[in-house]
């Protein structure tokens, strides 16, 4: 019963695929990018290969649905394989098929069945480039569910290839610049020559999924479990997950109020007493109405609400997150200083006097000892995306030629007297100010998202985007490493342990849009730094 259910499965995977294939690899566009899909290896008791068929029609029928991908002829990925007599390492010998066979990428993956649990494992393999493959994997409690969630599987592998589209000679150039040989040309003959910084290990990996615009993304012990967890947010939904191996599971989903608009998500023990709270900047109706949450036993509960200010939180080496605050002026945008809160034992209470007395936006700055100096310099991108550096004193120190900071999150001020077209605050981006080689003067990361505006709809066009390490170097920053480049926008980042190795590493929150602007697709992506 279970096999000719499978097989029924199978047969209509097979119609619903045929034609799209034939059409997608027939008549493909000399620019598209081209995929080789190898054969998956099984590994079960039972005999899977009369699944392959399946397998290969829909991961190829998805990814040329997007309309820039080409899949390479099958016959000719074995005929690739035997000629190398490869057919037994499939995953060793696939980047050299696949550049024999002029491919972009590679698709190999493995299908792992133990007793009824199904574990689906795909590696994507840049061929032009070296560097660990990006994954993507998840596990179904059957057979019957593997097979009839092939072809979400297959959407999620061909978001990872838009999400790292084949770069451009130029950007090839450009990244080799970014990441080997920018440093040692910033570096000569400026004053006080630094070694160069921590280098990222791998590529991006890609965490999860989700059909929606992910606006924030943190890491923390929410649970006072002692194991970290992965926070998300969107518009008005907030989601828990809990990473146990290679894949994130997870353990609490909240809807908000209807009317929510969740823009900034924050995640740090801000209290002191050894569990992580969830800090969200909200607006709702157009009001400002920030919340703070806290676990209590196996709920979450509000520590703080309805709260007038925009939150975000600074993280200190030594004094670990410190949670700050701006008000909402009469015109409902960001007014004034930035205030400290302290906790009384049983509420949040802002200092009498502001920390940072400059009008800076609280989402985007920071403040950190980045010339060696042992003094905090004030680090913000401000809503004109442009990097700039205060003195202790609050001096001007620098500000960049290049955009940093770049955002699609913004709320509405709605229409003014006679004018078309509602009146928007985007925030700046989250600016980190980790000391990642520790040795006692912090770096600046931020993100560096390019759009293009649609004046018409008043929209923002992702292009590409990144993120940046920089290094002050005596007369400014300048860039030692970045992420590689993607397709969409950057909505989040954060650089905390994730996976619970006892060492930090990038996550961040990528953003696409569907075809003909008909929704957004979000992935969570990990950046392994050492």
């Amino acid at each position: 019963m279970r096999k000719s259910l499978t097989t029924g499965i199978f047969r209509l995977l097979l119609i619903s695929w045929i034609v799209i294939l034939v059409t997608g690899v027939c008549g493909h566009a000399k620019e598209s990018i081209s995929v080789a899909v190898f054969p998956f290896q099984f590994h079960a008791k039972e005999n899977l290969d009369y699944l392959q068929d399946a397998v290969f029609v829909t991961i190829s029928g998805r990814l040329i649905e997007e309309g820039t991908i080409e899949v390479v002829d099958r016959a000719a990925v074995r005929d690739g394989l035997a000629v190398l007599d490869a057919s037994d390492r499939i995953e060793e010998m696939a980047p050299q098929v696949a550049g024999r066979l002029d491919a972009d990428y590679a698709i190999v993956g493995h299908l792992t069945k133990v007793g009824e649990i199904v574990d689906l494992d795909a590696r994507l393999v840049n061929v032009a480039r070296s560097g660990p493959p990006l994954s993507v994997a998840t596990q179904y409690p059957s057979l019957e569910a593997a097979m009839e969630g092939l072809g979400d599987f297959a959407d999620r592998v061909r978001r990872l290839i838009a999400l790292t589209a084949v770069p451009t000679e130029e950007t090839k150039r450009s990244d080799k610049s970014t990441i080997a040989s920018l440093y040692d040309t910033v570096v000569q003959g400026v004053r006080g020559q630094k070694p160069t910084p921590p280098q990222p290990a791998g590529g991006l990996e890609i965490l999860e999924t989700l059909p929606t615009f992910l606006r924030g993304v943190d890491v923390g012990d929410v649970d006072g479990d002692k194991l970290n967890e992965i926070l998300l947010i969107d518009k008005r939904t907030l989601w828990i997950y809990k990473q146990r191996g290679p894949r994130l599971r997870l353990f609490t989903k909240i809807e908000g109020h209807k009317n929510d608009d969740f823009l900034t998500l924050d995640v740090a023990d801000v209290n002191r007493n050894g569990f992580s709270e969830i800090i969200v900047s909200n607006m709702r109706s157009g009001m400002l109405r920030s919340f703070i949450l806290e676990s209590e036993g196996n709920r979450l509960k509000k520590i703080s609400d309805r709260e007038k200010w925009f939150f975000r939180v600074i993280r200190h080496a030594e004094k670990g997150g410190t949670l700050v605050g701006q008000k909402i002026g009469a015109n409902r945008k960001p007014i004034g200083g930035i205030y400290r809160f302290v906790w009384t034992g049983k509420a949040f209470e802002a200092e009498k006097k502001p920390f940072v007395k400059k009008d800076v936006p609280v989402f985007g700055f920071n403040m950190a000892d980045v010339e060696g100096r042992g003094e905090l310099s004030l680090l913000y991108t401000g809503y004109h995306e442009r990097l700039h550096v205060l003195g202790s004193s609050g001096a001007y120190r620098w500000e960049s030629s290049e955009p940093y900071g770049g955002s699609d999150i913004y709320y509405s001020l709605g229409s003014r007297g006679g004018e078309t077209g509602e009146k928007r605050i985007y925030l700046p981006a989250r600016l980190l100010a980790p000391d990642l080689d520790r040795n006692g003067t912090s770096e600046v990361m931020v993100s560096q998202n390019t759009f293009k505006l649609d004046v018409v709809k008043r929209v923002r066009i992702y292009e590409k985007a990144r993120l940046v390490n920089l290094t002050w170097r005596g007369l400014g920053f300048a860039e030692t490493w970045a992420t590689p480049e993607i397709s969409g926008y950057i909505s989040d980042y954060q650089i905390k342990d994730i996976d619970n190795d006892g060492r930090d590493e990038v996550v961040l929150t990528a953003v696409s849009k569907g075809p003909f602007r008909s929704g957004a697709s979000s992935s969570v992506l990990l950046y392994e730094l050492f």
